[in-house]
């Protein structure tokens, strides 16, 4: 087999979010030809994303109630969070999950949402899982967040400004 060597990539900077280090780099491989070959793909992001210009749901937002779990365990190692940024990219944590989320921006029922797949750990434990978040009338959040083959659960968020007055029990 004959090996060509790795196509210089433009120069880009260098996501730490383990989402973006695996859509910067593709690997195509020709078994007709017997070729492979190695490149990095340009990252790009656009209006569609997390940040499009409809989307109202960027910054931290504070989970206050799941369907699956109370306040205790939602709070174990840090205050619940999710957090959506302008760049179609974002992180949550609950209990000992930890997430990394891509997102798309969009619409449900008529009210700005966003469509994510995501990837983290659990106390060490590579998993995965897809989820939604949308906007509510009063200016929270609610969505639903799945496991990969465990748990999901509904989800009600505040932003993390106003989370302290929600924090009482």
């Amino acid at each position: 087999m004959r090996m060509l060597p790795a196509i210089p990539s433009q120069a880009v900077d260098q996501p730490t979010n383990p989402l973006h280090f695996r859509a910067h780099h593709a690997t195509h491989f020709n078994t007709a030809g017997g070729l492979v070959r190695v490149w990095s793909v340009p990252w790009r992001r656009d209006d569609s994303k997390c940040g499009g210009p409809e989307m109202s749901l960027k910054g931290r937002w504070r989970i206050v109630k799941m369907d699956m779990w109370d306040r205790d365990a939602i709070d174990l190692v840090e205050p619940g969070f999710i957090e959506f940024t302008k760049d179609g990219t974002g992180e949550f944590g609950f209990i000992a999950v930890r997430g990394w989320v891509d997102c798309r921006s969009t619409k449900r029922d008529g009210r700005s949402c966003v469509e994510f797949s995501w990837e983290g750990d659990d106390e060490g434990d590579q998993v995965s899982g897809r989820g939604w978040a949308a906007l509510t009338p009063d200016g929270t959040v609610e969505g639903h967040l799945f496991i990969h083959m465990g748990d999901d659960s509904r989800f009600q968020a505040v932003p993390f400004a106003g989370a302290e007055d929600r924090d009482a029990p």
